[in-house]
């Protein structure tokens, strides 16, 4: 590919793997939430949330959900925007490295090999306290 064309396309594929990144943070921490017994479906049809001492969350998003976590309610965009910014730096990292091995010429990571960080930063899945974890708060606190 021309550098001209790898250039103009950093940006909308950073766009649209980062809404990709939001979606797979969204539904795989479901996922793990049910396993988890955070969701626990009742005889009645309810479901009851939040029946869990602990989540799984991705390591990139947990400055933001500390902030949500404080319960101050003038935190809450700022907290919102760190979620959002850790997978718009997931998608760009992942841009970043396709960009490089798409080059094939030299292909070095740089000095500090931040693409691979970022990247098993915000593909990985830890188990945190519940109230630390996204899925909490758009399941059990809202």
């Amino acid at each position: 590919m021309m550098p001209d064309l790898m250039r103009a396309l950093v940006i909308p594929s950073t766009i649209i793997l980062a809404m990709l990144h939001v979606l797979y943070e969204w539904w795989v921490s479901l996922r793990l939430f049910a396993l988890a017994d955070g969701l626990t479906d009742l005889p009645n049809g309810w479901t009851e949330y939040g029946t869990s001492n602990y989540a799984w969350t991705i390591p990139i998003s947990l400055p933001g959900t500390v902030l949500l976590d404080i319960g101050n309610q003038d935190l809450g965009p700022l907290a919102m925007l760190l979620i959002f910014a850790a997978s718009i730096v997931t998608a760009y990292a992942m841009v970043s490295a396709c960009r490089k091995l798409l080059q094939a010429r030299d292909f070095a990571l740089g000095r500090y090999k931040w693409e691979i960080a970022i990247l098993i930063l915000g593909l990985i899945w830890i188990p945190v306290p519940e109230h630390l974890a996204f899925v909490y708060y758009y399941t059990v606190a809202f």
